[in-house]
């Protein structure tokens, strides 16, 4: 049996972010993940997409109350 913790869950939800991934952003966030998580850099999801052109998901992220900064 595998064991998924809530880390693991926050660096899928930024790893999605980085890619614009929405629907494993939404299955990161039902199984636990953290909307305010960080990567190594201090970057938020937010921040992740937007670096990768990802605008319309930065704003949905603002949108569910992801912070832009830390």
């Amino acid at each position: 049996m595998t064991t998924v913790t809530t880390d693991s869950l926050n660096v899928d939800l930024l790893s999605f972010a980085a890619a614009g991934n929405a629907l494993g952003i939404r299955f990161a966030l039902h199984y636990g993940a953290d909307l305010h998580a960080t990567d190594g850099r201090h970057q938020t999801a937010v921040q992740l997409a937007e670096q990768n052109g990802h605008t319309r998901l930065a704003q949905w992220l603002l949108d569910m109350r992801a912070p832009r900064t830390v």
